[in-house]
């Protein structure tokens, strides 16, 4: 909810740069604070306790605000594949490291900042088009926070910024570097070139059998075959218990209930909007979009900021009454009439529309039914793998604990690590990457421990032989041999021709004779700068294009690798600036503000070491599912 609310001010964007850092925090050992505890918090800053419901209650926030490409909302499971929960909590926890100094500084917010501000966040807006105190709470509800909580997190965020703002604001690059760096950034060059094409390698010999021993030998990775494991696996699926499990209608109907939010969800809008005091205005602006002219430019029109006009994420309920049939009447990217308000006239524009989910108990029934299937299923998989265990203990062999608890045996006489048997065909192991990456990571002779696949399947490996890999017969991989030494000398004469011509084109400083030789015509391509892709130049190629002095010439394989390109610099020129010119301006201020980051980036680190942070790790888990 914060992070959606933050956008519309600038101490909301000082505080969200907070949950950006959680990246850099990684690099500095955030895994030393992690230990055990026994109280209700994820983490204690300084002494302040972080309680477990705000933690949950930004985490879940955080997934609501990034759904998933399809528009489906993000599951706990992809957020932790994700590092989400790591940086949630690392967020939280900056927060209360700078929020501890800011009140041993005697930092403070007035109370009118924070109504002023909180008037002036759109999606607080009710029917009227001005601040409505129940579209607030009904909004904040929405998001697990109450009127009060959402003022003390406003406060701590505006009062935040006073500090972070002391330290970044006002940070200036030296314009002499900044014009030296514009002056590199735009630089323009332009080069004749010619492509030399792979013939021009000529024939390559065929090498003798010394030669080809002494090749394979030198590449034993590409011409050895690959290391086999014997192994013996047991496995079971939820597929194969289902049979065992009985789900009530009672069940189906407790675990729809429990996923409303996934069956029923209301269609939501990015609704940007204008307001004016009186329909005439209202109207005015309303013929110039009708007239062709866009909402963005008629909001300038207005004297309006990008900020006065961002979109908020609503639902009809929250515009209410006229305004939020008119909103929701429209299609994506289109723009309202005036619509009338107690206290004045709005004009909505819709960014982008979310379509809702209403899916019945009845059609999806079925998938419940299976769903809950599984979730049973899995319950008697884990008794059955202690079973398993238990048995294993007892001294039985793999094969009998299997038999005795009703574990699928399998045995396996040589399979790689892209799970194909010496015949090149698919070998009878699970399709699943992780499956193999523990069989070629376990140790030989050795009972190993039972692990879970994506698909839910729960199998315990025990591999009994390894054939390592060694060299091919050299009458098996000759001509694979032959073919790998060929190009490779091909390669290198070919190369080696580039240098010579090259260095004859810099010397003579003209393609023309290097170009005669090759029965070629030089070409003339620019202007090119440093991110040109400009067929048939390589990235490589306009690197060592820039890189060298005006008349040198360069060469690099060409784009289709069918050659080499040899290209001689023939201009090189730098963009006339002065000193008002608003592009060197411009960098001069990003780099003053990377520079103002790095200083708050400091800030908080210091912030964190100050004050001492521990974190239980048993209490995050519990919010995100990690190890359930």
């Amino acid at each position: 909810m914060l992070q959606e609310l933050r956008k519309y001010t600038r101490s909301w964007v000082a505080s969200l740069f907070m949950g950006a850092l959680a990246l850099s925090f990684g690099l500095w050992g955030i895994n030393n604070y992690f230990q055990g505890r026994t109280d209700t918090s994820v983490a204690v800053v300084g002494g302040v306790e972080i309680p477990i419901p705000e933690y949950q209650r930004d985490f879940q926030n955080m997934l609501k605000q990034r759904p998933n490409p399809d528009g489906s909302p993000m599951t706990v499971d992809q957020a932790r594949k994700l590092g989400l929960p790591a940086q949630s909590l690392e967020a939280m926890i900056s927060r209360q490291a700078l929020d501890n100094q800011v009140r041993k500084l005697g930092l403070i917010t007035s109370d009118e900042r924070i109504v002023e501000q909180m008037h002036a966040i759109p999606i607080f807006a009710g029917p009227q088009g001005t601040f409505d105190r129940q579209t607030m709470v009904s909004v904040l509800q929405r998001y697990g926070f109450t009127e009060q909580q959402f003022i003390e997190n406003s406060r701590a965020d505006v009062t935040r910024s006073q500090l972070l703002d002391a330290t970044n604001n006002g940070f200036s690059f030296p314009y002499g570097y900044t014009r030296a760096l514009y002056a590199y950034i735009s630089e323009l060059r332009a080069v004749e070139y010619i492509v030399m094409p792979a013939s021009a390698a000529g024939a390559i010999a065929t090498p003798d059998d010394a030669t080809i021993l002494a090749y394979m030998k030198a590449h034993a990775d590409r011409f050895s075959t690959p290391e086999y494991r014997v192994l013996t696996y047991a496995s079971i699926g939820p597929e194969d218990l289902l049979s065992r499990v009985q789900v009530t209608d009672q069940q189906l109907k407790q675990q729809y209930e429990l996923d409303q939010a996934k069956y029923q969800v209301p269609e939501t809008r990015d609704v940007q909007q204008l307001t004016f005091p009186d329909e005439a205005s209202a109207k005015a602006a309303s013929a110039k979009i009708l007239s062709g002219k866009s909402f963005a430019d008629v909001a300038k029109d207005e004297k309006k900021t990008d900020a006065d006009i961002a979109p908020s994420t609503v639902v009809e309920a929250d515009l209410g009454g006229e305004r939020g049939k008119a909103a929701f009447a429209l299609a994506e990217g289109g723009t309202s009439l005036p619509v009338k308000g107690t206290f004045g006239w709005v004009i909505f524009h819709i960014a982008k529309i979310t379509q809702g989910v209403n899916k019945s108990f009845d059609s999806v029934k079925d998938d419940i039914r299976k769903e809950v299937g599984v979730q049973l299923a899995q319950s008697n998989i884990s008794d059955m793998i202690n079973a398993f265990q238990d048995a294993q203990a007892a001294g039985e062999t793999i094969d009998e604990a299997g038999k005795k608890t009703g574990m699928h045996i399998t045995h396996i006489a040589a399979v790689d690590r892209n799970g194909l048997g010496p015949d090149g065909q698919k070998a009878n192991v699970p399709a699943d990457p992780d499956f193999m990456k523990q069989v070629f990571t376990a140790e030989i002779g050795e009972d190993g421990n039972d692990f879970q696949t994506k698909d839910g399947h729960t199998y315990v490996i025990k591999v009994t032989g390894v054939t390592p890999p060694k060299l091919k017969p050299i009458a098996t991989a000759k001509a694979e041999v032959i073919a790998a030494w060929q190009k490779e000398q091909a390669r290198k004469q070919l190369d080696s021709k580039a240098k010579q011509l090259a260095a004859q084109a810099t010397m003579q400083q003209s393609l023309a004779s290097v170009a005669k030789m090759l029965a070629a015509t030089p070409k003339i391509l620019g202007p090119l700068n440093r991110a040109s892709k400009d067929m048939p130049l390589t990235s490589q190629l306009v690197q060592k294009i820039f890189s060298a002095k005006p008349g040198t010439a360069v060469y690099d394989a060409s784009a289709d690798g069918n050659g080499i390109v040899i290209a001689r610099v023939i201009g090189a020129i730098h963009p006339p600036n002065t000193g008002a010119d608003p592009q060197v301006a411009a960098i001069g201020q990003q780099l003053g503000r990377l520079i103002a980051d790095d200083f708050s980036r400091t800030l908080a680190k210091n912030a964190r070491d100050l004050e001492g942070v521990t974190i239980n790790q048993k209490n995050v888990d519990g919010v995100t599912g990690e190890g359930s």
